[in-house]
């Protein structure tokens, strides 16, 4: 009798974990914010996209990883071009803007070198 109720409810948990409405979540990735949440958001900068949309990112460059040099401010990059710091979001139009990606500390130093340790913004204009 147990091992059939412990069936049962083993059954009602995988069935309802693996329900789905059929709905596409608008949002994508936690470190990805794309140019339809941008539109979306209302917001008119980049920087006032990621304070809207994902707020964390734009604080994880003082709780996360230090550099060699003890940095941990987050670099900018518009285009593969680096651009600037985070005040630097401030300067782009989100009406430009066809996705945000965040890489941490440790991705953005194994992508672009030592002294980033507080991570990236990666901007791609449309």
């Amino acid at each position: 009798m147990r091992y059939c109720l412990c069936l049962l409810l083993i059954s009602a948990f995988l069935v309802e974990c693996a329900s789905t409405t059929g709905e596409k979540s608008t949002r994508g990735s936690r470190y990805v914010i794309t140019a339809e949440e941008i539109t979306e958001s209302s917001a008119t900068s980049a920087y006032e996209a990621i304070q809207i949309l994902r707020p964390g990112l734009l604080n994880r460059d003082q709780r996360r990883s230090i550099d060699m040099w003890g940095r941990t401010e987050v670099v900018v990059y518009v285009d593969g071009i680096r651009y600037g710091n985070k005040e630097s979001l401030k300067a782009i139009s989100a009406s430009q803007i066809a996705e945000i990606k965040y890489l941490t500390g440790s991705e953005a130093t194994m992508r672009f070198g030592s002294d980033h340790g507080g991570g990236a913004f990666l901007i791609k204009l449309k």
